[in-house]
């Protein structure tokens, strides 16, 4: 396999405009509350295409450092047209000997738009052709999926953290310019998962870099997240040999007793637990009697495993180190970080080696010894402190996005609640915080927030994605119409990663997604599946008191990155620039 090309970077580009880009759209123009959809559905604007003004091949050697803030190299440049895509010049780069990309420019007509997070061959049925687009769809900023290379290299670190990713786009813009004489009218960001937490840090840090930022299941507080979240739930189902207490054959029988007490609070049996913060996990029901069959049940101790994971982190005198647990309606897709299973992705495996060299080299500074393990991991105040220490600089918790809103950006941020890789509450405590201190008024006007119940992370599910991001993002920048209801659709998936431009299946599911806090509500009458069957339910507000309560609150806050240098031995940091 080509180096320059890892599986996972591939495969999350794929994910995320699988869960972000899909279908179609219902284009809303009344404020976050409107009960109905407006239509007809608005286009973007019609650019005029434009044409290269150079050769692909051209793009080698050309020196675009001085405006791009880093020594830029293109490695590569070569015109792909395999027929299959519309033909592009597939340009590789490197910025300032560490973060390497792959830019996409159309040979044939380029619309004057710039995504990150789109690639050749990917289209919406809604209209947008990604491959008019100048796109990166590609990006390794220096961890080569191993944190442990950037163990105690502190401008590694910085580049990590925020920017590379900024490097990477003023390096994207200046070879569009030098590609077609000039450089993009719009730029957006669509991605999911990491990619979506260096959208907001893109937003929060750079906000002129991006017009309009699509970001789904951020772990925007990522030293938490993918530290002792992680490694709670990792180590909480081993047992000191390694073994998993709980097994992935039990996981039916808890998710089945869940939805059993939970999944008609809506209104509707459609194996959508839409309010987990109302669901109340019956684990009287699903407890092994006394001479019950243990294929039918769950030990005592298998259902101590599932209540700490509900509950989430804590020290021994009950100190939440992290907002929530994973949440009622998710028990399937614990096998993506914490339940061994036979699938074909890592699990809890990959999750562990994963936690263990974040919290190993990548969040604490300088690194722990290189032979430290999840084995050693405490989980007390202190190893909080210590694995969020640097939350200045990984973390996209600034909640003063008032830069981006003066900078006419638009961002719409969407989580998953059946998401067990990055922990829903994070995200809702951060736009209830930012909400709180930017005001309603001030938020409406660039931010919108969608919950999506029953969905794992980035997808997948028993419920609805977004059917389509890109467009109504699209269509708040380029003509000031805010998105308020939106289409939601399950779409069945076979096993493993789809390719990009795979002919979509037909929907089995559609329904209406309100912005948060409004919900769905079934009229008592139609097809379940069906999204006439469904109105504008109350708004729904999610337990933020409760949630609150936990040690690193004070992490969403206005002003809480900063700005560092390398030095000598360590680095230098400041709260701006």
């Amino acid at each position: 396999m080509n180096d320059w090309l890892s599986r996972k970077g591939k495969l999350r580009t794929i994910l995320a405009l699988a869960a972000c880009s899909g279908l179609t759209l219902i284009q809303g123009t009344a404020p976050i509350g409107a009960a109905t959809p407006a239509r007809p559905a608005l286009q973007p604007l019609a650019l005029p295409v434009l044409a290269p003004r150079m050769d692909c091949a051209a793009l080698v050697g050309t020196d675009v450092s001085a405006t791009a803030g880093g020594q830029t190299r293109v490695a590569s440049a070569s015109v792909i047209d395999n027929g299959q895509v519309a033909a592009y010049c597939n340009v590789k780069v490197v910025v300032d000997d560490y973060a390497r990309f792959e830019l996409h420019l159309p040979v044939k007509g380029w619309s004057q738009r710039l995504l990150f997070g789109g690639g050749p061959g990917a289209q919406t049925p809604a209209g947008v052709k990604i491959d008019q687009f100048a796109s990166v769809s590609w990006e390794d900023l220096g961890r080569r999926q191993n944190e442990d290379v950037l163990a105690n290299r502190y401008r590694d670190q910085i580049y990590a953290g925020y920017k590379g990713m900024h490097l990477q786009v003023l390096a994207s813009k200046a070879l569009i310019a030098r590609f077609y004489g000039r450089g993009p009218r719009f730029s957006y960001y669509n991605a999911c998962s990491n990619p979506g937490r260096e959208g907001l840090i893109e937003a929060q840090r750079f906000p002129k870099d991006f017009d309009g930022i699509g970001a789904g299941c951020p772990p925007l507080n990522t030293t938490l997240n993918n530290g002792l979240w992680h490694a709670w739930n990792v180590t909480t189902n081993m047992r000191a040999d390694g073994s998993a207490i709980l097994t992935a054959d039990k996981l039916p029988i808890l998710h089945k007793a869940v939805l059993d007490a939970c999944d008609a609070a809506d209104g509707a049996r459609d194996a959508i637990v839409s309010d987990p913060f109302a669901c109340r996990v019956p684990f009287e029901k699903v407890e092994c009697k006394p001479g019950q069959d243990a294929s039918t049940c769950l030990t005592a101790d298998q259902v101590r495993v599932a209540r700490e994971l509900y509950r989430g982190p804590h020290d021994a005198n009950g100190l939440k180190l992290a907002p929530s647990g994973v949440l009622p309606g998710s028990e399937l897709a614990w096998t993506a970080t914490i339940v061994p299973s036979d699938s074909r992705f890592g699990g809890p495996a990959e999750a562990r080696t994963a936690t263990e060299k974040a919290i190993r080299s990548h969040y604490n500074l300088p690194a722990l010894a290189p032979d430290w393990s999840l084995s050693q991991v405490k989980f007390d105040r202190a190893t909080f402190e210590a694995t969020t220490k640097y939350n200045f600089l990984h973390d996209a918790t600034n909640t003063d996005m008032s830069p981006y809103a003066k900078a006419g950006g638009k961002l719409i941020l969407w989580m998953a609640l059946g998401d067990t890789n990055v922990l829903p509450t994070s995200t809702i405590l951060y736009y209830e915080t930012l909400r709180k201190q930017m005001g309603p008024a001030a938020t409406d006007a660039f931010m919108r927030f969608y919950l999506l119940p029953g969905v794992y992370h980035c997808g997948g599910g028993d419920g609805p994605v977004l059917a389509n991001l890109l467009l109504p993002l699209m269509v708040w920048v380029e003509r000031g119409v805010a998105p308020g209801v939106l289409e939601g659709v399950h779409v069945p998936r076979g096993p493993g990663p789809q390719p990009m431009n795979a002919p979509q299946p037909a929907a089995d599911l559609t329904r209406p997604i309100w912005p948060y806090p409004y919900t769905q509500q079934y009229l008592g009458h139609g097809d379940v599946r069906k999204a006439a069957s469904f109105v504008r339910g109350p708004a729904r507000l999610a337990p933020v008191a409760e949630l609150s309560n936990w040690a690193g609150m004070g992490l969403y806050r206005a002003g809480a990155q900063k700005w560092c240098t390398p030095t000598a031995d360590g680095m230098s940091c400041a709260a701006k620039p």
